[in-house]
């Protein structure tokens, strides 16, 4: 057998066998420590179990070199291949990872596949022997069947590394097609689709002819854009030498109709544009670095602005030109980028600066006239800001609430939850995605949302507010409002009902005014905030990672503004029941 061979084989949900066979000669196999498109380690050996050696008569175990790397047996016959099998958890489904189940097998080679450096240039086979006929299978690799079954085909290790594939009942597994300067391009979408797939694909097309007129040429014969659309959350795209593999769920929050696209099915051809010009920038044209890639360990670069940021900025101007979105759309995708990484770095010296770059970020969003607004709890903390640009007092915002011009009325209600996070420590970003996804849920169902977050809080900043007046019941309008805020595991922000301060703690407030004595709220911004909490900790944090266990307290002040004791709840104790 000449070359690199794989056999892959679904050994139960979430099990993959796996069976190599390597050059005679071969005397270690490594698996590799990081992939393209995450820039950092993966540590995918940790997956792998009962690695082991046909010496001609049974199956040996291998002993490791290092993490990553097992030294091979030497062989009696010298011109015999080197035969390998083991086992692999395929439990991830997200844009870099690894799942089989009886209906899906969705493969990142980089995760599961030994290779050896020595022998990058050699080609590599791969058989899918357990894979039906009649299943689809979507991948950039070449595809053929054999005797026992489908065969996948890659020129050498950069090519198998950087091409995933999934294969899965047609029924299943949606297929279109389009063709711009002799380039075909393929949409595959694995997951129930809530939109119209005939709409999906012209916005490719579109977006991709204005890349093409812009570069002039494809780096490759043809693309692939690979979807994964679950029932549950997830939201990652990972860019590829001739694909893109793109997870995005809920799939029902995908929709496109009379009243437009949803924040989700926008988010996704965002994602798709971006990954389409990765095609030139990253793939074709990258840091030295990562020419070719050394799967064997980590390689940080310093040019990651160049491999991410240009590209999502160029991806954004595409879908404007493409007139995909208008102009509205791209200012609103380029404020976002704006406030999320403008406040990461930025040292407040002058005042002025300070003021005239939040007004022209809005993070000072208007209310009811140019000099009513409302004041995000947001901005970094310094001597030389003016006090009422300075995180409010947590449990009595006076300078949020005079600047925001607050009507007086003699009834008042205020509830406030600190979510305690047991095992110490949130996970980075966790604050910044609440931000995004808040921003998504809360402007996409409450229409008189006066201000949205979009992204502009990042994990060294300690909040923001958010503010909804509604009309409750027949008479009574009310105006609610809600601060959210971290407090890292051993700072000064402690308060009374933290004293045991040795966790990281995200704590909301709540407060209401009704105009009428009788008038009464149902919280309902209150409730949108702890249920985007606790959804984003039970399915887990971006990226796959397990989900949070956060222990709740809940503290009431009745109308003499005192503190009632505190009341723990489970954190299983969904917002209805804490209100």
């Amino acid at each position: 057998m000449k070359g690199i061979h794989h056999r892959i084989a679904r050994a139960g949900r979430h099990e993959l066998s796996i069976e190599s066979h390597f050059p005679p000669g071969t005397t270690q196999v490594h698996l590799p420590v990081w992939r393209p498109g995450r820039y950092e380690r993966g540590d995918f050996a940790q997956y792998v179990r009962g690695m082991s050696q046909w010496d001609g008569s049974d199956w040996q175990p291998l002993r490791k070199e290092d993490l990553h790397v097992w030294n091979c047996l030497a062989s009696q016959k010298p011109d015999a291949p080197v035969q390998l099998r083991y086992h692999f958890t395929a439990a991830r489904l997200d844009a870099g990872s690894t799942w089989a189940d009886d209906g899906l097998l969705y493969v990142n080679p980089v995760n599961c596949l030994l290779f050896h450096p020595d022998l990058s240039a050699v080609p590599v086979t791969l058989s899918l022997p357990d894979i039906p006929a009649h299943w689809s299978i979507a991948t950039a690799l070449l595809t053929s069947r054999a005797a026992d079954g489908w065969q996948m085909h890659a020129s050498g290790t950069q090519q198998l590394m950087d091409s995933p594939w999934i294969a899965a009942p047609p029924d299943d597994l949606w297929r279109g097609s389009y063709t711009v300067n002799e380039h075909d391009f393929h949409v595959h979408v694995w997951g129930r689709l809530h939109f119209d797939p005939p709409s999906f694909l012209e916005t490719h097309r579109k977006f991709t002819e204005t890349q093409m007129e812009a570069f002039g040429w494809l780096p490759v014969p043809e693309y692939h854009f690979l979807y994964l659309f679950p029932d549950f959350a997830a939201r990652h795209g990972v860019e590829h030498e001739a694909s893109t593999v793109i997870a995005w769920g809920p799939a029902e929050k995908l929709t496109l109709d009379s009243d437009g696209p949803s924040p989700g099915y926008e988010e996704v051809i965002d994602i798709a544009s971006h990954e389409l010009v990765h095609t030139w920038n990253v793939k074709r044209l990258r840091p030295a670095e990562w020419m070719p890639y050394d799967f064997s360990k980590a390689c940080p670069s310093r040019l990651g602005y160049v491999a991410e940021g240009v590209t999502t900025y160029l991806g954004d101007l595409f879908l404007l030109e493409a007139g995909v979105i208008g102009m509205e759309g791209w200012l609103a995708r380029f404020e976002k980028l704006l406030t999320r990484h403008l406040w990461r770095d930025f040292v407040p010296r002058d005042r002025e600066v300070l003021l005239q770059l939040t007004q022209a970020f809005r993070l000072l969003r208007p209310i009811a006239g140019a000099e009513t607004f409302l004041v995000p709890a947001m901005l970094p903390r310094g001597d030389a800001l003016p006090e009422e640009y300075i995180t409010p007092v947590w449990w009595r915002p006076a300078k949020a609430s005079m600047a925001a011009v607050m009507q007086e009325s003699g009834r008042k209600a205020e509830v406030r939850v600190v979510y305690r996070v047991l095992g110490g420590r949130l996970p980075f970003g966790f604050m910044n995605e609440l931000q995004v996804s808040l921003a998504q849920t809360l402007s996409a169902k409450k229409k008189e949302l006066h201000y949205s977050p979009e992204a502009a809080v990042v994990d060294r900043i300690s909040g923001s507010v958010l503010s909804a007046a509604y009309k409750c019941g027949s008479s009574a309008i009310v105006r609610e409002w809600v601060i959210m805020s971290l407090v890292r595991a051993g700072s000064e922000d402690a308060t009374e009902e933290m004293s045991n301060h040795d966790a990281d703690c995200v704590r909301v407030m709540g407060w209401a005014e009704v105009t009428v004595s009788e008038g009464a709220t149902d919280w309902r911004l209150f409730r949108g905030v702890l249920k985007e909490i606790e959804q984003m900790a039970e399915s887990g944090h971006c990226d796959g990672k397990a989900r949070l266990c956060l222990q709740k307290t809940v503290h009431c002040v009745n109308a003499e503004g005192n503190l009632s004791k505190a009341l723990r709840m489970s954190a299983r104790s969904d917002a209805d029941k804490v209100l």
